[in-house]
């Protein structure tokens, strides 16, 4: 309920603000388990995510944003959950591989942070853990516009244009079985071959911008 309620603020705000529009929308499958995948520039991409996104989203935030009992109690409501960067958080992971057993949409911001640069960061290997263990669909996201909201060293915001694109899901078993990988050196391969596919596909619909 209070994501709903949040949505049908943010989601105005957010066309009269920042102009923002919405291409591929019709990408987006209607249920089922699917992890969207985009690049992240702001604190605000979620919201922008869900711009004409008509399902129940839910995120993985980073765990100092939960650390506030009035900041927690506003993200575990709007379906955000901690998780912690730059070292294995098992408690976190199983929360998003639930999520996905219930047929639920995930955004998972695979540079494990926001990129504050142009363009798309390092992707984190684990996110093909995910996609493995959960056997989902990959929608990619690409966001054009929110990292000149506040980029470094301006005292106040901006209001740039926002554009969200959705690209087309994909399956990691349709052009990389996980079967196929046996050796330590095929599984890095296949990891790797991965990984640049999703930053392929959030690029193309990024053009690189900020």
């Amino acid at each position: 309920m209070f994501f709903w309620f949040i949505r049908a603020i943010a989601v105005p705000l957010g066309r009269l603000l920042f102009r923002t529009s919405v291409s591929g929308a019709e990408n987006i499958p209607m249920a089922g388990p699917v992890m969207l995948v985009g690049n992240h520039q702001s604190n605000l991409d979620p919201f922008f995510i869900s711009t004409a996104n008509p399902r129940r989203l839910y995120a993985m935030g980073k765990a100092e944003l939960f650390v506030n009992p009035l900041s927690r109690w506003f993200y575990l409501h709007l379906g955000a959950y901690p998780i912690k960067r730059g070292q294995p958080d098992r408690k976190g992971l199983k929360k998003i591989l639930d999520l996905f057993y219930q047929g639920d949409a995930v955004i998972v911001f695979a540079e494990g942070g926001r990129f504050r640069e142009p363009g798309l960061g390092p992707l984190e290997p684990g996110v093909v853990f995910l996609a493995d263990m959960a056997a989902v669909p990959i929608l990619p996201v690409g966001l054009q516009g929110p990292g000149m909201i506040w980029p470094k060293g301006a005292k106040l915001p901006r209001l740039p244009k926002v554009r969200v694109t959705y690209g087309r899901s994909f399956r990691i078993e349709d052009f990389a079985p996980r079967a196929a990988a046996k050796t330590a050196e095929e599984k890095r391969a296949r990891q790797k071959a991965i990984l640049d596919r999703i930053a392929s596909e959030v690029k193309a619909l990024t053009d690189d911008a900020f």
